[in-house]
């Protein structure tokens, strides 16, 4: 009899691990970390497949890169003094993510590799871009200053900001990737003791 009892509790017992044993591979922490292990592979070998679903434009601002102080003394003269100068700007077009933000955090850090270059490409596509690049501008500018008169002209060269977010499709998980690129190269001109200045071209 005391058999047949010790028999019952090892089969219960057995039958209770044996639940335990498949529930937790049905747990979403397993079958999420199943998936990204499937994903891992993929991305080694090439094979990833990465959709955009959409993206979202948060801001778009200008950045100052700097500003070029141009001075013109013509108080001892007795006509118009008239200064041709050029002016040539470089900048970087860069691209940082932010790999906290969204659902990434919970992905494992051997994607991001892919995500990085994936998120570039989508980026230089939308914007006409190219990430990692650089960006340069010249321009001739004439400058003017009347007779017994001072004059001080201000070039500012800009940049464009976008901060967003790309939603990417990567297998069967849905993530949010976000962004804050600077990009482009322009330039104004602003007369600060005297409002007359003529651009004569640019290349």
């Amino acid at each position: 009899m005391i058999q047949f009892v010790i028999l019952g509790l090892s089969s219960a017992a057995g039958v209770m691990v044996g639940r335990k044993i498949f529930l937790d591979k049905k747990s979403p922490e397993i079958q999420e970390e199943k998936q990204v292990k499937s994903l891992l592979k993929k991305a080694k070998r090439g094979r990833i497949g990465i959709e955009l679903q959409r993206e979202y434009v948060i801001k778009d601002d200008t950045l100052i890169l700097a500003e070029e102080d141009v001075p013109l003394d013509n108080t001892h003269g007795n006509r118009v003094l008239v200064s041709e100068m050029e002016f040539a700007r470089s900048a970087n077009v860069s691209l940082q993510i932010d790999r906290r933000g969204g659902t990434s955090s919970s992905w494992h850090a051997g994607l991001w590799s892919t995500l990085d270059s994936w998120t570039s490409g989508q980026i230089s596509r939308s914007l006409g871009v190219q990430v990692g690049g650089q960006v340069t501008r010249r321009v001739v500018l004439r400058l003017s200053c009347d007779p017994g008169r001072q004059a001080l002209y201000r070039v500012i060269w800009k940049q464009q900001s976008r901060r967003g977010v790309l939603e990417a499709r990567v297998g069967r998980k849905v993530i949010e990737i976000p962004y804050l690129v600077n990009y482009g190269l322009s330039y104004s001109l602003e007369s600060i003791a005297q409002p007359e200045a003529l651009q004569l071209g640019k290349e």
